[in-house]
């Protein structure tokens, strides 16, 4: 067998590669941010997450019906040029249910801005 060659682009379910994908955010709105659109019969799996704020406010990331990740009690509360990282994971941060898209809630203008990677599960 000859070498191997790493693959930087896709982590595996098994040997099934599951290629990463990138989204920027750009919120401006107080309210529902559309961030990445639904995907017919996957899950979106948020792998790794950047956002800043631009102005004071709470954030929180929501399936379109259920909060995934920062909502009720856990809502994310940023200062003006306040952030939240969540560094690469192998194993994702947080998913959206099946078919559904997500969104990023915003309780101020902003503007947040940042990015993710993910992947469809």
């Amino acid at each position: 067998m000859g070498p191997t060659a790493l693959r930087i682009d896709a982590v595996y379910n098994g040997s099934v590669p599951l290629l990463i994908n990138f989204a920027p955010i750009a919120a401006a709105t107080n309210g529902d941010n559309a961030i990445v659109a639904a995907v017919t019969g996957k899950k979106i799996r948020v792998m790794q997450l950047f956002v800043q704020a631009g102005a004071a406010g709470n954030i929180y990331f929501t399936d379109g019906t259920t909060v995934v990740f920062g909502g009720n009690s856990n809502t994310i509360n940023l200062a003006i040029n306040g952030n939240v990282n969540l560094n690469f994971s192998p194993i994702g941060w947080f998913e959206t249910g099946v078919g559904a898209g997500l969104t990023l809630h915003t309780s101020s203008t902003g503007p947040f801005g940042g990015g993710l990677a993910y992947i469809t599960i």
